[in-house]
C-alpha cells in the first residue's frame, strides 16, 4: 500500500520502523477481518453432507489459527531476535506473513480468489 511505502521511506530509526510495522499489521488485521466475514457468509450454517464444510468449522479453525500464529510467531521472534526490540520486530514480521497467507486462503472460501 502507498501509505506503508511512504511510512517506510520516511523511517530512519528502529522506533519509526516499528510504528510502520504496527500500522501495516493493523491494516492487515482489518483486511483479514473483512475477508473472514465474507468467508463465513459464503459457507452454509449447516453442512448437509459434511459438517467440515460449515461456518462453525471455519470459526473453530480461525480460533485455532489465531492461537497458533500468536505462539509460533513469539517462538520465531525469540529464535531470530537479539534484544527485546528485535524479537518484537521478527515476531511482527512472522505475523504479517501469516496474515497474508491466511487472508489468501479465506479469499478462496469467500470466492474472491483463484484457489490454485
Amino acid at each position: 500500500m502507498a501509505a506503508d511505502s511512504a511510512c517506510w521511506s520516511a523511517a530512519t530509526t528502529h522506533a519509526q520502523q516499528d510504528r510502520c510495522q504496527v500500522a501495516g499489521l493493523e491494516r492487515l488485521d482489518g483486511t483479514i477481518n473483512d475477508v473472514y466475514a465474507k468467508a463465513l457468509a459464503a459457507l452454509p450454517a449447516y453442512g448437509e453432507d459434511d459438517p467440515r464444510k460449515e461456518r462453525e468449522q471455519l470459526r473453530r479453525s480461525q480460533r485455532a489459527w489465531l492461537v497458533f500464529v500468536k505462539e509460533n510467531c513469539a517462538l520465531e521472534g525469540g529464535q531470530q531476535g537479539g534484544t527485546h526490540a528485535w524479537v518484537n520486530t521478527f515476531s511482527r514480521t512472522c505475523k504479517a506473513q501469516a496474515l497474508n497467507e491466511r487472508t489468501t486462503f479465506l479469499k478462496t472460501i469467500a470466492g474472491e480468489a483463484d484457489p490454485r
